[in-house]
């Protein structure tokens, strides 16, 4: 895990400065403390820090092939690295090193731009071919690592975070305000666009090809559906056994690997995972607070105490709204979900004492997880204008109550847009099967890479982290929309495959209802004197009052507050925006 950063000239005769490639590095050092590395040619210079993982002597980045034609640098792991590696002696490759990048200079050598085909991994990759002066940017398939770029008629500038390219001061920028109204439907900015007109994301499974003067996006996978077949026990063993292997990919390190239990039915099928492969000492890690509503300290310990895993218990209260800053500065756009709070604090903990833990991130969003999956709410078979209801229904703030929030530049932008075009956009794509598995598809496209995998890439790597998640392995995920939604999700419940598996080994991991992972934030909002809350009432930044009505606050507070009505979706909404626009007030300048 590292962080990677660089500038690529379109005009090789153009230099490019040591210093501001030095400090795009910087502005990432946290996601990579332990070494860096750096590679300058005409027109070209990259950078990374290292998070040191595999071949932690001498897997230094950025690395070469034989030739020193290709360089390569990347954030992320590559877990079929072994298997690729010994094909890649088989063929004739001759290796410097043990590390897993290594393996994807070599792979360039023979398929060309086809190399991330064979990748099983998370990653965002920088390979430069030195011969035919081009660069590549590589993305994994659901989006776990992140990779932004800039891209204009002279340069194109890229990291793993937006910081370093905001640090770069290569471009001018400022917030797009289409996206901005869209974020107060979502609690997040739906990607490819992010909160700055100048940055975009490269989107998963794609890969951007600068050569010759062009900049070309394409794709090297996509999320197939339309393909389901019967659930039945030949099926259910084909997961059983393709889930144990994504476990037993994700524990290959050099450094010790821990994981994060809650007691729920994912975290605890991954702990199964890795305690039936007698990993040796894992530490599992919980936070825990007061309420018992969010308090996941008792299935976890039941589910560490079968399983004879030591437990971490860090517990947690209303000082986590100080941590709201951090969360939002290493998020870099505004997200209302609160839940980052306790990933960031969980990563704390961890980190003192691993640098990579095991998640069950992505079972929700590809298995049928959340409430609303079983009532299918985004399909193809219902008319448009229903689904959007749905929509509407579902936001933060329903179109009708952000155009009477919005003011001045914000409301011109947002008064005739439609922020449902991105549901209805992956809609499109998912024709052909059933309309849960339409939902789903459209939570793993949309939620998952705009939020749920932010979330733990950013909260982790704050900490210097790495978050590795099992139920993303993408050939499990193709797997998943093989599966029709009614075998998903069966009499209300859902995560029907994942429950089956684990009923034998843990029945009461395997009944245990979902428990939205969170902070009682509603609570904090009526009855905490925090000083941060103060950011929606008195000390309301003044770029806020320009694009939210304060009235409109004012009223959403007392309302809540006096317990009239329940608005903890759009407080956290508006606190988050209130914080970013505090921390991201110089980068708007």
């Amino acid at each position: 895990m590292c962080g990677i950063a660089g500038v690529f000239e379109l005009d090789p005769r153009r230099p490019v400065s040591r210093e501001v490639v030095g400090s795009m590095v910087d502005a990432v050092r946290h996601r990579g403390p332990d070494d860096d590395g750096f590679f300058f040619a005409d027109g070209i210079g990259l950078g990374m820090c290292r998070l040191s993982i595999i071949d932690v002597a001498g897997g230094k980045q950025p690395l070469c092939d034989e030739s020193g034609d290709v360089v390569v640098m990347q954030n992320g792991e590559i877990y079929n690295y072994r298997e690729l590696r010994a094909a890649l002696l088989r063929r004739g490759h001759r290796f410097a090193t043990e590390s897993d990048t290594e393996v994807i200079a070599h792979l360039y050598e023979d398929a060309g731009t086809d190399f991330a085909r064979s990748l099983n991994g998370m990653f965002a990759i920088a390979l430069f071919d030195r011969k035919r002066r081009r660069l590549v940017l590589a993305r994994d398939r659901l989006g776990k690592k992140p990779l932004f770029v800039h891209t204009d008629g002279e340069r194109v500038v890229f990291g793993s975070e937006m910081k370093s390219l905001l640090r770069a001061r290569l471009f001018r920028t400022g917030v797009d305000l289409g996206a901005l109204h869209d974020y107060l439907s979502f609690n997040f900015v739906p990607p490819p666009a992010t909160i700055f007109d100048a940055i975009r994301e490269v989107a998963p499974g794609a890969m951007l090809v600068v050569e010759d003067g062009a900049v070309q996006e394409e794709r090297y996978w996509e999320l197939r559906v339309g393909q389901e077949r019967p659930w039945d026990r030949s099926r259910a063993d084909e997961f059983r056994a393709l889930f144990r292997d994504a476990v037993a990919l994700r524990l290959r390190a050099d450094v010790p690997v821990g994981l994060y239990l809650s007691g729920g039915v994912d975290s605890s099928a991954v702990a199964w995972a890795v305690a039936e492969r007698k990993h040796g000492p894992t530490d599992a890690f919980a936070i825990g607070f007061d309420s018992a509503e969010f308090d996941e300290t008792p299935g976890a310990t039941e589910v560490a105490r079968e399983l004879a895993l030591p437990l971490h218990v860090l517990r947690a209260g209303d000082e986590l709204l100080s941590e709201l800053p951090r969360a939002i500065r290493h998020a870099e756009q505004p997200h209302g979900d609160a839940s980052f709070l306790p990933m960031l604090a969980l990563a704390g903990e961890a980190s003192r004492f691993l640098k990579v833990v095991l998640t069950g991130e992505g079972a929700d969003e590809t298995l049928g997880g959340y409430g609303w999956h079983a009532a299918a709410p985004y399909n193809t078979r219902d008319p448009w204008d229903a689904v959007r209801e749905r929509f509407e229904g579902n936001a933060v703030f329903r179109h009708g109550e952000k155009t009477a929030l919005e003011r001045g530049a914000l409301l011109r932008a947002g008064r005739d847009r439609d922020s449902a075009t991105a549901v209805r956009d992956r809609l499109e794509r998912s024709r052909g099967t059933d309309p849960i598995s339409q939902t789903l598809f459209v939570d793993t496209t949309l939620l998952l890479p705009g939020n749920n995998l932010v979330k733990a890439d950013r909260m982790g790597m704050a900490c210097g982290l790495e978050l590795r998640c099992p139920f993303l392995d993408y050939r499990l995920v193709e797997l998943a929309f093989t599966i029709p939604g009614s075998d998903r999700i069966a009499n209300g419940e859902g995560k029907r495959p994942l429950r089956e598996m684990l009923a034998p080994v843990l029945p009461s991991a395997a009944s245990r209802p979902k428990r939205m992972f969170g902070v009682p934030l509603r609570d904090w909002f009526r009855s905490s004197e925090h000083p941060l809350l103060r950011l929606l009432s008195v000390d309301r930044p003044r770029r806020l009052d320009e694009w939210i009505d304060p009235r409109g606050v004012t009223r959403l507070l007392e309302e809540h507050r006096s317990a009239a009505a329940d608005h903890t979706r759009k407080l956290r909404a508006l606190l988050a925006l209130a914080v970013w626009t505090e921390e991201f007030s110089t980068s708007l300048s």
